[in-house]
Parts: structure tokens; C-alpha cells; sequence
């Protein structure tokens, strides 16, 4: 679907895909998140990504507006806001007794201090350092892997173990470890998928090469 979506973003201005963009949370929000509609697979589902995808091409555009072209201190004052707020909501959540996390994919609180921690680290500036462009080439990786039906179940029943077996210090540790180690997991397995990909394409051009001569 990218170069659909390329085809698109080129083709139109920063307003009117910032007016398809808000056209496309409301959906998102009031269909995906409080409706559930299976569409959007909880934002596990391709026509989600393609928000999140519209929404980094809106962001490199010229004239996005101006909530957007703050500084670094602004976009993580930002994010932090928005984590406390979030955090605030969900420990209300609990002590009412509601079974709603307000952490999913859908929730446009999420996406937009997700949005602005993207910012702050695009602020940066950090140049090329090889072992961060190493493991941040297959983050996405980490993404499908917790998509997939039966490993995402797996991983989510994992973290409920964890919680309700270790204590509080202990859990939180596991957890971490349990993050660092799914991390490096998947990485692994993706550079396997880059190995064989790229393999094969030098195979591929190779045989060109040969039949055209």
C-alpha cells in the first residue's frame, strides 16, 4: 500500500490531508475505540496503520499546523501530560472497578503523545549511530509479532502472569526484562528476514544479469 499512499500524500496540500486525517480519527475514535468496530482490530489492523502512516506523512509537511512545529521541551512537556493524564484515568478505572484499560491503540490520547515523543526525538538531531539504526530498522517487527493471534496472546498472558505472581517491584523488573528480551527476539528474527530477502534479490539480479548477456 505505500506507494498508493505516497501517490496520495505528493498529490495533495497539508490541509486537505489534515482535514482527511481528522475525518479519519473521529472514525477511528468513535467507530474503533468506544464502538468496536472490528475494522480497526483494536488499531492492530492495516487500516489503522494507514492512518499512522498518513499521519508521519502530515507531519514532514509544510504548512502542518502549528502544535506540531513546537520545540523539543514542548513536545516532551507534551507527552508527559498526557502520560500522567492517562495514568490518572486508569488508576481511577481500577478503584471503580471498570475492566477498560485506557492504554489501546485507539485512544487519541495515545496517538497524539505518540505523536509528540516522535517529535522530540526527531528534535534530536543524533545523527547516525549504527547500533541505534541496527535495532530501530526492524521496531516494526515488534509491532507484527504482537498482531500475530497466537504470539500476542501468549505475550499478553505472559504480563498477566507476571503481574499476579511476582510482587510489585519484582513484577515491574520481570516486565522490563520481558520487554528488552522480546525486543531483541524479534530483532533477531527480522535481520534473519533481511538476510534472506537480500539473498535472494542479489540471486534475482544475478540471473538477470546472466540471461542478459
Amino acid at each position: 500500500m505505500s506507494p498508493v499512499l505516497n501517490a496520495f500524500t505528493a498529490s495533495v496540500n497539508a490541509n486537505t490531508l489534515g482535514k482527511y486525517l481528522i475525518i479519519f480519527y473521529l472514525l477511528s475514535t468513535i467507530g474503533g475505540y468506544f464502538l468496536g468496530f472490528p475494522d480497526f482490530r483494536k488499531g492492530m489492523s492495516a487500516l489503522s496503520l494507514i492512518g499512522i502512516y498518513l499521519t508521519g506523512a502530515y507531519l514532514h509537511k509544510e504548512g502542518a499546523i502549528f502544535l506540531f512545529k513546537r520545540g523539543r521541551k514542548f513536545n516532551l512537556s507534551m507527552y508527559l501530560i498526557g502520560g500522567v493524564f492517562l495514568l490518572i484515568i486508569n488508576i481511577l478505572l481500577l478503584l471503580l472497578e471498570i475492566k477498560t484499560s485506557p492504554y489501546g491503540y485507539l485512544n487519541p490520547v495515545i496517538i497524539l503523545i505518540s505523536v509528540f515523543l516522535f517529535l522530540y526525538f526527531k528534535g534530536l538531531n543524533i545523527g547516525y549511530i549504527r547500533w541505534i539504526n541496527f535495532l530501530s530498522a526492524s521496531a516494526f517487527s515488534i509491532y507484527l509479532f504482537h498482531c500475530n493471534v497466537v504470539l500476542g496472546a501468549e505475550i499478553s498472558n505472559m504480563w498477566v502472569h507476571i503481574n499476579t505472581h511476582f510482587g510489585k517491584v519484582s513484577s515491574l523488573l520481570f516486565a522490563c526484562l520481558s520487554f528488552i528480551g522480546i525486543y531483541l527476539f524479534c530483532v533477531m528474527i527480522d535481520r534473519v528476514r533481511i538476510f534472506l530477502f537480500n539473498t535472494i534479490c542479489k540471486v534475482l539480479e544475478s540471473n538477470k544479469k546472466i540471461s542478459g548477456t
